[in-house]
């Protein structure tokens, strides 16, 4: 049995015989792999990028994983007053792990023009042999929320005097684009 993170190579030898008296002698080599814990091959995105504040963030690892005991957070950098957000690795909702990856989408959008540090506990993630990742953590940014714009919208003419008229929000909203694809909606009438 080889010891713990062993890496060596181990050669020995052996005789093989027919049973009538004619013998061989023969060799082997074996290495010997140790059995390490996943680590972090690449992310999307990558320690201080800039992306959209609906991105699922993907951690690709060196092995296929699974859900291991712990959480992922997503803290506010340069901001004491934000809360963490916490995201049980076991939250299906938020998290899928598919194969070496592990993709995770917050339930609500992240702040705009925010640095967030993002921590993957240790142990939150194991390989298929249940050795544990180590604690990983990066930082990235999002971008800048873009307005909506709009031009005036045109509805038309009313008679005076011939009763209320409602004023649906696809109405109001017609001429509304957003550069950054948010629903828009239309308020303080």
């Amino acid at each position: 049995t080889p010891a713990l993170n062993d890496e060596s190579q181990v050669s020995f030898s052996y005789t093989i015989s027919d049973g009538r008296g004619g013998s061989v002698g023969g060799s082997a080599d074996l290495d010997i792999t140790p059995d390490l814990p996943p680590s972090l091959d690449w992310s999307d995105p990558t320690a201080g990028q800039v992306v959209p504040i609906d991105k699922t963030i993907q951690l690709n690892f060196s092995e296929a994983v699974q859900p291991g005991v712990g959480n992922i957070l997503l803290d506010v950098l340069d901001d004491n007053f934000s809360p963490t957000i916490i995201i049980p690795i076991s939250d299906t909702s938020q998290v899928q792990f598919l194969n070496d990856s592990v993709f995770i989408n917050p339930q609500d959008n992240l702040f705009s023009n925010t640095r967030y540090g993002l921590t993957l506990e240790n142990g939150a993630v194991k390989d298929l042999a249940e050795n544990a990742a180590p604690q990983i953590g990066f930082s990235f940014f999002t971008a800048r929320n873009n307005p909506p714009t709009t031009i005036p919208a045109d509805l038309g003419t009313i008679v005076e005097n011939s009763g209320a008229r409602t004023i649906t929000q696809a109405e109001l909203l017609g001429n509304a684009s957003d550069p950054d694809g948010d629903t828009l909606t239309a308020t303080g009438l």
